[in-house]
């Protein structure tokens, strides 16, 4: 339980990143590619256990990432790392990465 609760905060965090980076985010000197990173890892840490809330969360941090100008390579990584972790994961959870995946796509 603790762990679900540490994940969903940490993607959260990414959340908010990515939002206020959206924004004024030029203005910041904020290294986006630590939350990328944080992001890329916490998907590993999804499990058919994980709440759809999580996943709600994750689809709208996701969305953020899409916004903001990621490498080529830095998203095809993450639509291999969502693809790969959903087929581990019940078929609403997977649906809901795959079709993240192809937004980043």
């Amino acid at each position: 339980a603790m762990l679900m609760i540490m994940l969903m905060m940490s993607i959260c965090l990414s959340s908010t990143i990515f939002t206020i980076l959206t924004g004024q985010g030029s203005v910041l000197d904020v290294d986006i590619g630590e939350f990328y990173s944080l992001l890329y890892q916490n998907i590993l840490l999804l499990t058919p256990s994980t709440p759809l809330s999580t996943f709600r969360t994750l689809r709208h941090t996701l969305t953020a990432t899409i916004q903001r100008k990621v490498p080529l390579a830095a998203q095809m990584a993450m639509v291999k790392r969502l693809c790969t972790v959903s087929l581990s994961l019940s078929p609403v959870q997977a649906h809901c990465l795959t079709c993240e995946a192809r937004k980043l796509i």
